[in-house]
């Protein structure tokens, strides 16, 4: 969500004071870049319910195959003349940060203990 939001400031500050057609630059940076990402986080949650004898390796998979798709799509665009390229490849670095940030922000609150240990010192048996 917060991804979302850093994006939808990013086009409204990039249209104001660049260019609409700059602020569609960032917006398809954006959707690439996240959908991207979400799906090689789906496609991770699917991984991690697998013997774990493949992960690792499915792990590394899937990072190639997500780089792969985003070079591809950068390959794909970079003659297009409609594209302005700076705000498309600030915006594709910033939304990754940000999603990468996001994501970690939400990995760390929403942590479910397994186990309940007290550690010495923390008020546990004397």
């Amino acid at each position: 969500m917060g991804t979302l939001v850093g994006l939808a400031a990013a086009v409204l500050l990039t249209g104001l004071f660049r260019s609409w057609g700059a602020a569609g630059s960032v917006v398809l940076a954006g959707i690439v870049v996240v959908g991207a990402l979400t799906a090689g986080l789906v496609a991770v949650r699917w991984l991690l319910r697998q013997h774990e004898a493949v992960v690792l390796p499915g792990a590394f998979m899937i990072l190639l195959v997500v780089v792969v798709l985003l070079a591809s799509v950068a390959l794909v665009l970079r003659g297009e003349p409609w594209l302005e390229r700076g705000p498309f490849a600030l915006s594709a670095l910033l939304s990754a940060v940000l999603y990468q940030v996001f994501l970690v922000q939400v990995y760390l609150t929403g942590r479910q203990p397994a186990l309940d240990v007290s550690l010495p010192g923390e008020g546990g048996a004397r």
